[in-house]
C-alpha cells in the first residue's frame, strides 16, 4: 500500500509543483500516473484481503501516518526532478501544506470507497447467499 502512496505523492508533487512555476510539458503524465496508483492500484490494494487481517482501515490509515512523517523527503524530490526535467537551478515557487491537503484529500475520497467495499457485512453476505 505504501510504495503506491509513495509514487503518487512524489507524481503529483511534481505535477503540482511544474504548474506552480509555469511548466507544463510533463504534467498531464504525471497526473496520469497519480490516478493510475490511487483509483487503480491502491483500490486493489485495500480490495486484496489479508489473510489474518481485516481491518483496512487500520491499515490504510498506519500507512498514511507513516508517510506524512516522511514528506519533506518527498517534497524534496520532487523538487529535484522538476529542476532536472525543466533543466532550473531553482523554483520561484515551492510546495506547501495546502499541496500535501489536497493529495491527502483525493487519496481519502478514493480509499474511503474501496474500503467500504471490502468490509463485508451482514447484509452483503446475506445477498450473495441468496444469489
Amino acid at each position: 500500500m505504501q510504495g503506491h502512496l509513495i509514487g503518487a505523492i512524489i507524481e503529483f508533487y511534481k505535477a503540482t509543483l511544474a504548474t506552480k512555476n509555469g511548466r507544463t510539458k510533463w504534467v498531464k503524465h504525471w497526473m496520469s500516473e497519480v490516478k493510475q496508483l490511487v483509483e487503480t492500484r491502491l483500490v486493489a490494494e485495500i480490495l486484496h484481503p489479508v489473510r489474518g487481517f481485516k481491518d483496512r482501515r487500520k491499515a490504510f490509515d498506519e500507512a498514511v501516518a507513516e508517510l506524512r512523517t516522511r514528506d519533506a523527503s518527498f517534497r524534496r524530490f520532487a523538487e529535484h526532478t522538476v529542476k532536472k526535467d525543466y533543466k532550473l537551478t531553482k523554483t520561484k515557487e515551492g510546495l506547501d501544506d495546502d499541496d500535501t491537503a489536497a493529495f491527502w484529500a483525493r487519496v481519502e475520497g478514493v480509499a474511503e470507497a474501496a474500503i467500504d467495499a471490502a468490509v463485508e457485512t451482514p447484509q452483503r453476505r446475506s445477498a450473495r447467499s441468496r444469489e
